[in-house]
């Protein structure tokens, strides 16, 4: 398959949707989802996609080759799965403490004041979703915005853990903001603990233009920190 795929106008309704474009590319000129949220949205393979804001029940790319630009607010339930060379996030993304996981070959990008923040519903017990940010080859990560994963705060119960925030490249530098793994809040139970955060880039160099941050969330008791390993020189 080798052709563009192209809508110009609102995406709507509680249905899946399978793409395929080969060679071409996709885009999303109009609002995905802005009165009902679409459900499982998958693409096969592309060469470039755009969307503006996009909310559904989960995104995945399989594969691409050129950049998957999502410039526009991102709202899932569930996960946010890419599978490309560039990835050029310009707005918010959120998961309900859905995965996020990137994988690019030669960029992937976040926006100043922007963020990725995956959460678990509130009262739901359920840890977030991990953040997992990996490029080939020389490719680099540049993140002028922030990453925040947070357990479910919880009224009656523990708060929950955190998810997992990884990023490697295997010889490209890496450039981050504020990154924060925060354990949900409890009233009168323990507070949930936080998750490690973990960047490695390969012998390279990583700038920190921002703080990190693993604290356990709060309650009748704390909960648990976590480790925060940079495995390369930093500046």
């Amino acid at each position: 398959t080798a052709g563009n795929i192209v809508f110009s106008n609102t995406l709507n309704n509680n249905q899946t949707l399978a793409l395929t474009a080969g060679t071409g590319d996709i885009s999303f000129g109009g609002v995905v989802g802005g009165g009902t949220p679409l459900g499982a949205v998958t693409i096969n393979s592309a060469a470039g996609v755009t969307a503006t804001s996009f909310s559904a029940a989960s995104l995945t790319q399989s594969a691409g080759t050129g950049t998957t630009a999502l410039n526009g607010v991102v709202t899932l339930t569930g996960a946010l799965d890419l599978t490309t060379a560039t990835i050029d996030i310009n707005e918010n993304v959120t998961t309900a403490g859905g995965l996020v996981d990137l994988n690019a070959t030669t960029l992937v990008d976040l926006a100043s004041t922007k963020s990725i923040t995956t959460t678990a519903a509130a009262d739901s017990g359920t840890t977030s979703g991990k953040i997992d940010i990996d490029v080939s080859g020389t490719g680099t990560v540049n993140l002028a915005g922030n990453l925040v994963s947070t357990g479910a705060n919880h009224a009656s119960g523990a708060g929950s853990t955190a998810g997992i925030v990884t990023i490697d490249t295997v010889g490209g530098t890496i450039a981050v903001k504020d990154i924060t793994s925060s354990g949900g809040n409890s009233t009168g139970v323990a507070g949930g603990a936080a998750a490690a955060i973990t960047l490695n880039t390969g012998g390279q160099t990583i700038t920190l233009n921002g703080n990190l941050t693993a604290a356990g969330g709060t309650g009748s008791s704390q909960g648990a920190g976590a480790t925060i390993t940079v495995s390369d020189a930093a500046e």
